[in-house]
């Protein structure tokens, strides 16, 4: 199974800047029809895998892991 985890900074000040790369990657990637997962991120099952995007700053995305751990 494989994560793709598209790293960012939540709120408006970070929508398009250097900070959500990776973000807008994944969104790009799941085109649209995420679903909030049960913790600090949102979700969309692949056929290759998961695209996941954290609802949190960069340096407390480690967080979203574990509540991947537990929920997927």
């Amino acid at each position: 199974m494989l994560y793709i985890i598209g790293l960012g900074n939540p709120g408006k000040i970070y929508e398009f800047t250097r900070h959500n790369v990776g973000k807008l990657f994944v969104l790009y990637l799941g085109e649209s029809n995420f679903l909030p997962g049960e913790g600090d991120f949102f979700y969309k099952e692949t056929e290759y895998g998961f695209l996941i995007i954290p609802n949190l700053y960069m340096n407390e995305s480690g967080k979203v892991l574990n509540d991947l751990k537990k929920n997927l």
